[in-house]
C-alpha cells in the first residue's frame, strides 16, 4: 500500500475544522472521539482519502467498498455540503441507525462508515452500516480509525 493522501471534496481548499467545533459535536453526541480521528478531521474534514476502497466481510462473504468524504464539523455551511455535516447526517439517519453508532463518512451508496460506541466508549471500532437493513446489519471493518486508514487499497 501507498502513502494515503487527501483530495478536495465538499470545497475547493482545506477547510480545517476547530477544535472547538469537534468538541461542540461531542457534547452533544455525549461521546469523545478518539485522538487519530479528531488529528485527522481537523485537517482533513469534506475531504476523500487516496485510496479509499476497503474491505470487510459482509454475510460470510468479503466485500469491496470505498469511502467517501470525511463528515465536516462547519456548523453554518450550507447546500450541498450541509447534508455532509456530520450532525446533520446523523440526524438523517436517526430513525434507522443504531444508538451510538456514530457515522464518520459513507460510502457511495449512502451507508454509512461509523464508530461504533455501543461496547466501548474510549475505542470505538470500525463499522458498516447497511442502510438497506434499517441498521440491523452492522458489519465490522476495523478496530480503530488508525487500523480503518491502513486498510484503504487502490484497486487490485
Amino acid at each position: 500500500m501507498g502513502e494515503l493522501t487527501w483530495r478536495p471534496y465538499l470545497w475547493d481548499t482545506p477547510r480545517p475544522a476547530p477544535p472547538h467545533e469537534i468538541a461542540r459535536a461531542e457534547a452533544a453526541l455525549g461521546i469523545h472521539f478518539p485522538a487519530d480521528y479528531r488529528r485527522i478531521v481537523a485537517v482533513h474534514q469534506g475531504e476523500v482519502p487516496d485510496p479509499n476502497l476497503f474491505d470487510f466481510t459482509e454475510d460470510g462473504r468479503r466485500t469491496t467498498s470505498v469511502m467517501g468524504p470525511l463528515f465536516h464539523f462547519a456548523a453554518d455551511e450550507a447546500g450541498p455540503a450541509r447534508s455532509y455535516h456530520l450532525l446533520a447526517s446523523l440526524e438523517l439517519r436517526r430513525d434507522w441507525l443504531p444508538p451510538r453508532v456514530i457515522p464518520f463518512s459513507e460510502d457511495s451508496g449512502g451507508n454509512p462508515i461509523a464508530f461504533d460506541f455501543r461496547h466501548s466508549a474510549s475505542a470505538p471500532p470500525i463499522v458498516f452500516v447497511d442502510h438497506e437493513s434499517g441498521g440491523s446489519a452492522v458489519w465490522p471493518i476495523a478496530a480503530s480509525f488508525s487500523e480503518f486508514l491502513g486498510l484503504l487499497h487502490a484497486e487490485e
